[in-house]
């Protein structure tokens, strides 16, 4: 029996040093009377299984109740609200990537989770770098190599496909009897409307008769080789990515309309004050970042990112910084130690996470006498 939860340890995940983690999104939904409800979590589980094995991918637990609202005539299928699925895809990106990863890789295996189509546009819109996987091209390809002999179409659930790959990776989930199960519905127009039951009566919309191990096999082993391109074009916007961040951070803000002098003067800063790594750096959050949401439109934030509780050090040993009571950039002595002093300035809600939160102010050409508050939060208190 084939694990469909990842067994790997920290230290196997150091060595592996994945860039791109791999997020299986299943359901708990009904597949007729001999396939279980776990169904599309298993293939979801199985196909990132064979990529993180294939392209050292740092493979995620699947998330196994989604949005299987057209199967709610059937008794055990559970679902959660698409905007709750939303939050916890937003929240993986957000923690994966905090701890160094670059990319996601959501695998969906589950036809009715419309909305993670939404999540992954409008995330690369704003500068995430997050695919989802299989496509129905790459189903299609991988029908075509697995010489399955029915499409995505007529094959909508509980089909010839999904009983070949459980059949393949974990047998002794199937059933007997499945080769008695077939349903045909090919025009389903109001599907949205009605649900599955409009269509079928035992929870099958197509072939499983059709289905064999080998098939399930092909099938896994097509969708790996796919899988390479999207893999080349999540690293090929990291790079871009990285070749746009290396201008000066000044570019930003003159982008933004800031005054040109204290702009040069931040931009002198900034590059006194890089570091290794976004964890161990003083960093200027680029324009997209900082001015992209509604909630943060006209905020730009200065702040000094070392992750520890107290007395966090800022490893590039500032030799200038804020004067928060002129409100301008000073130069001053080295930080003492190298200990940043952000700390002491930073909001009671963050003492001691060595953020160098100035009062500095900017006026902006076309506002004049307007004053921008720098290294201020969101209304929220976002950070």
């Amino acid at each position: 029996m084939n694990q469909i939860l990842p067994t790997a340890t920290t230290s196997d995940e150091k060595a592996r040093g994945a860039d791109c983690a791999v997020l299986p999104v299943g359901s708990f939904e009904q597949h007729g009377d001999y396939l279980p409800l776990i169904t599309d979590t298993v293939i979801a589980s199985a196909i990132s299984r064979e990529l993180a094995n294939s392209y050292s991918l740092l493979q995620l637990p699947p998330v196994t109740i989604s949005c299987s609202h057209e199967h709610s005539a059937w008794r055990g299928t559970v679902s959660i609200s698409s905007s709750t699925l939303h939050s916890m895809i937003d929240d993986i990106y957000r923690s994966i990537t905090d701890s160094g990863l670059t990319s996601l890789v959501i695998v969906n295996c589950h036809g009715g989770n419309y909305v993670l189509a939404n999540i992954v546009q409008e995330g690369n819109a704003h500068g995430k770098r997050i695919a989802l996987f299989p496509s129905g091209p790459d189903w299609a390809d991988a029908r075509q190599s697995g010489r399955l002999a029915t499409s995505n179409h007529e094959d909508m659930h509980a089909g010839e496909l999904e009983a070949s790959i459980l059949l393949h990776v974990n047998p002794e989930l199937v059933r007997d009897g499945y080769q008695a199960a077939d349903w045909t519905a090919d025009d389903r127009r109001h599907l949205l409307t009605t649900g599955m039951s409009g269509y079928t009566q035992n929870g099958v919309i197509g072939r499983p008769s059709l289905a064999s191990a080998e098939k399930g096999k092909a099938l896994l082993a097509s969708l790996v080789e796919s899988f390479a391109s999207v893999l080349e074009i999540l690293r090929r916007a990291l790079r871009e990515q990285r070749l746009r961040t290396r201008a000066r951070p000044s570019d930003d803000l003159m982008g933004l309309g800031f005054d040109v002098t204290r702009v040069a003067a931040l931009g002198e800063y900034f590059e006194r004050v890089e570091g290794p790594s976004p964890s161990t750096r003083c960093v200027l959050r680029p324009a997209a970042q900082t001015m992209g949401a509604a909630s943060r439109a006209g905020r730009c934030r200065l702040r000094s990112i070392p992750a520890a509780a107290s007395q966090a050090r800022c490893s590039a040993g500032c030799s200038q910084r804020l004067d928060r009571s002129s409100a301008r950039l000073s130069r001053g002595s080295p930080f003492q130690h190298g200990a940043c002093k952000g700390g002491a300035t930073a909001p009671p809600s963050r003492q001691g996470a060595c953020r160098t939160y100035s009062s500095a102010t900017f006026q902006t050409p076309g506002r004049a006498g307007e004053r921008v508050p720098f290294g201020t939060d969101g209304p929220a208190g976002e950070s």
